[in-house]
């Protein structure tokens, strides 16, 4: 006699696939986690390799920091080989500076930074027009021997000449934080300067904020851009590298 095969019921095929979502539900968040937690710990890798081609770099010329503006193009670049929106706090001109100590462009970008094709008037990441940001997020360079290389850090006190103290121009904050031709421990001394209450930026005056030498791009007006959910990397003075919580974002 033959006995046909038993099959699963339909209330046990929906009990299994119930499951299955819900092990997806509670997997797929943490599967998330841990990929930004790898893109931030590639980011953070970057940054110190950075940080040791900066050091090495003073070693070379007088203990002293570039003293062209890290978002400027070269002179030894041609203004084809340059492609930058504005200045601002770039650093593709350092790319350049400090090609001979690292060889590596890919160390020059962050794997959740700002994206945009050379030449391109439009980021892929984030989806906005180069007119939209009030600084360029995204850098093209190529020299002599060094390909294109694409970066989207920021430097800010490698690209600020001088102090500013306009106390009646709320556009001119008093400005500690500038590092072109000085050595890493003329820059730190200046950021430890202690701000006035109500200043411009003063919670920058802070252990975690003090020192900064590079830092991911990011802009945090909308249109908000942040690499990284809620934070930073920062490259500090003396090379090392941490995340910190911004405190403008949300």
């Amino acid at each position: 006699m033959r006995t046909g095969a038993k099959g699963f019921t339909l209330i046990e095929l929906l009990v299994v696939i119930a499951i299955i979502a819900i092990l997806a539900a509670i997997l797929f968040p943490v599967f998330a986690m841990a990929k930004q937690s790898a893109h931030r710990a590639k980011c953070v890798g970057n940054m110190k390799q950075i940080g040791t081609a900066l050091l090495l770099y003073t070693d070379d010329y007088n203990s002293k920091y570039p003293s062209r503006a890290a978002g400027l193009r070269p002179k030894e670049v041609s203004a084809s080989n340059f492609d930058m929106y504005s200045a601002g706090p770039g650093v593709a001109g350092l790319t350049w500076m400090l090609y001979k100590y690292t060889k590596n462009g890919a160390i020059w970008m962050c794997p959740l930074g700002a994206t945009r094709p050379r030449g391109s008037g439009f980021y892929t990441n984030p989806r906005i027009t180069v007119n939209e940001m009030p600084w360029a997020l995204v850098g093209w360079i190529r020299g002599s021997g060094m390909p294109f290389t694409c970066t989207d850090y920021l430097s800010f006190p490698l690209n600020r000449y001088a102090e500013v103290t306009d106390p009646n121009d709320s556009t001119k904050y008093p400005e500690p934080e500038f590092a072109q031709g000085r050595t890493p421990a003329e820059f730190f001394t200046k950021c430890g300067r202690v701000f006035s209450p109500g200043e411009v930026y003063a919670w920058y005056n802070t252990p975690a904020w003090n020192g900064r030498i590079l830092q991911d791009a990011y802009y945090p007006i909308p249109p908000c851009f942040l690499c990284h959910k809620g934070g930073t990397n920062i490259l500090y003075y003396d090379g090392r590298v941490s995340w910190v919580r911004d405190p403008r974002a949300t």
